[in-house]
């Protein structure tokens, strides 16, 4: 595959990972929020904060979602390989490691000092992958009630 190429399918996965996240950040998480205050009457007045969370959360990634255009730049213009690329990938993986560290720093906060509504923060800190185990079926091992468990 030709660096051009390479370059032109490279930009369109990160397109289209933007849109789908655009998609989940307007459409999905709010959607859930409604689906959990439904459920749970209790937590109404933390959907505003939860939504705001998640919001912020994604500044992030769409950070790395530039680094990745600025590295499908480069590997056109036949730099794959260049100290700038190094610098990009560096600094992304330095976000992924501080995201995941603030987000295992938040499931404890919500854990001890929220109760029922930290479990179901942990819970859905788990289903995204976001806990210590990783993974829905996780939460469920550890007698976490999930949503729509009844």
């Amino acid at each position: 595959m030709r660096q051009k190429e390479l370059e032109k399918w490279l930009k369109i996965v990160i397109i289209a990972v933007a849109l789908c996240g655009l998609v989940v950040c307007a459409v999905a998480i709010p959607w859930i929020g409604h689906v959990l205050i439904a459920h749970n009457p209790q937590i109404s007045d933390m959907y505003i904060p939860w939504l705001v969370l998640f919001i912020i959360s994604a500044i992030p990634c769409y950070v790395i979602l530039y680094l990745g255009w600025r590295v499908a730049v480069n590997i056109g213009k036949d730099r794959s390989f260049s100290l700038e690329n190094a610098r990009h990938i560096k600094l992304a993986s330095k976000i992924i490691v501080f995201f995941c560290c603030e987000c295992l720093h938040v499931e404890d906060i919500c854990e001890s000092s929220w109760g029922d509504t930290g479990s179901c923060v942990h819970s859905v800190c788990l289903c995204c992958g976001i806990g210590r185990g990783g993974g829905f079926v996780t939460s469920c091992g550890k007698g976490r009630r999930s949503a729509g468990a009844e």
